[in-house]
């Protein structure tokens, strides 16, 4: 982990003693390599998180299509089944009632 690596030189820093200027100056240049390693590896590892979530939003994106897609498809095929459905049964109802005509024109002759 990039700050584990900063907080121990920090610790090994504090117990040590920085008496010169010399060594006051390696341990700024220590701290500063650190703080530069540490903000490389955290765009890399913020690139990585984009290019994860970009990755799961593609996925989504896709997995909703395909549910869209399929149920679009079914919506489809029960509004077709309903329309031969009520066709079937308006066919029926007039059948019925040229035979209900017929008898009752039987009836009256």
């Amino acid at each position: 982990m990039p700050g584990e690596a900063v907080n121990q030189l920090l610790s090994k820093w504090a117990d040590e003693k920085v008496e010169t200027p010399i060594e006051f100056n390696n341990f700024v240049m220590g701290l500063w390599k650190s703080k530069e390693r540490f903000e490389r590896e955290l765009r890399q590892e913020e690139l990585g998180l984009h290019m994860e979530q970009k990755l799961f939003k593609n996925e989504y994106l896709n997995r909703t299509r395909s549910i869209r897609n399929s149920a679009s498809f079914r919506i489809d095929a029960l509004e077709s089944a309903l329309i031969e459905t009520k066709i079937k049964c308006q066919l029926e109802v007039d059948r019925m009632s040229m035979v209900m005509a017929e008898i009752e024109s039987t009836y009256l002759n």
